[in-house]
């Protein structure tokens, strides 16, 4: 007998960036900070050790998670990461007007999950942007859609003002919209956006421990909103792959999250220098909101050898072709300031011919 999978495991697998022995890694957006290690061994030892040896029991314990997070219990549902609650809303919502969906971004790998037809925002190569006038254009022309985006956004770095939202909910709410914001880097952001409590109930937001607390090997996230949608999508249990251990160590963290604070901070400065070094050496850096920098280096090759220049000096960044279909940027992580200088220096050593001036 010969059997087949269900149509709904064919989901395609991210490819990774290289991996090298020895190099340090500004390919995967991993928090670097030399404080870091600290706040996470803190938090194993306020954990504790039994976790291993039992079940989380999330349902008695929400209550003080929300209350750590600040958070009403009723507007939160928690997952086994972002990637868990993306698949939540690609299969949770129905919506008659189908799915708007941003490209390129993370939530892109779970758009063959739909369970309605997708609209691609995509990113614009030759403004090198995305055109908010084309979102605002689709969101006015369509009734009930639900509009997956990215803030900021990954693996380019832009994020909405504002302003910006505060339109894109505005229609949302004339249109019968539901905006799901993907913020796993909004603690590196200098805007921190908010709903007019008139639109709240458009708004759904996902959080993760992968970006701002330096701990993607927790697998936890979080879906925060409206309460009736937060009801709705609580009929399937994403809760119950959530590891006790990791359960244990978001508390730790979260209690935590003042000491957290300097080092956002920190990356926020090094991602301004990081930036203005590029421009200087005529890298076309774009403004980043992430704990990255992208920019735009050409597209006849010179990424891709940039990456492989930069891997030759034991710097392992990333081009975004692979992993998000977009050809000619480049990415990389904001390196620990003790790393700053030889990484400036493996710039200066650079070929010319690597890299493409934009006017």
């Amino acid at each position: 007998m010969t059997w087949a999978s269900a149509q709904i495991l064919a989901l395609p697998i991210p490819p990774r960036g290289k991996r090298q022995a020895g190099a340090l890694n500004l390919a995967s957006n991993i928090l670097l900070h030399p404080q870091l290690e600290s706040l996470h061994e803190q938090a194993r030892e306020m954990a504790g050790q039994g976790t291993m040896a039992t079940y989380p029991d999330i349902q008695s314990s929400l209550s003080h998670f929300c209350e750590l997070a600040e958070l009403a219990p009723e507007e939160v549902i928690c997952a086994a990461g972002s990637d868990e609650l993306v698949k939540l809303i690609y299969l949770g919502l129905c919506p008659k007007g189908g799915f708007i969906q941003q490209f390129p971004s993370y939530g892109q790998w779970y758009a063959p999950l739909a369970s309605a037809p997708i609209t691609k925002w995509a990113f614009d190569e030759q403004k090198h942007l995305f055109d908010i006038a084309e979102l605002l254009g689709l969101l006015k022309h369509r009734s009930e859609c639900a509009v997956l985006l990215s803030n900021p956004n990954s693996p380019i770095g832009s994020s909405l003002t504002q302003n910006e939202l505060d339109i894109i909910l505005d229609i949302a709410h004339e249109r019968n919209h539901i905006v799901v914001m993907d913020a796993a880097y909004e603690a590196f952001s200098n805007d921190k956006l908010q709903a007019h409590p008139a639109h709240s109930a458009h708004l759904l937001t996902i959080r993760t421990f992968s970006k701002a607390f330096g701990a993607p090997g927790l697998r936890f996230g979080y879906l925060h909103g409206d309460r009736d949608l937060i009801s709705l999508l609580r009929k399937y249990n994403t809760a119950a792959s959530i590891s006790a251990h990791s359960w244990a160590l978001t508390h730790a963290l979260l209690s935590k999250r003042a000491e957290f604070a300097p080092i956002w901070s920190d990356i926020c400065q090094a991602r301004a220098r990081l930036t203005n070094e590029l421009l200087q050496r005529n890298i076309f850096a774009l403004d980043s909101g992430g704990n990255f920098v992208s920019a735009f280096v050409g597209k006849q090759g010179q990424c891709e050898q940039l990456v492989d220049w930069l891997c030759s000096k034991n710097f392992l960044t990333r081009s975004a072709k692979g992993m998000f279909g977009i050809s000619g940027y480049w990415r990389c992580t904001i390196p620990p300031l003790h790393y700053f200088d030889d990484f400036l220096a493996a710039l200066d050593e650079m070929p010319a011919s690597l890299i493409q001036k934009v006017a």
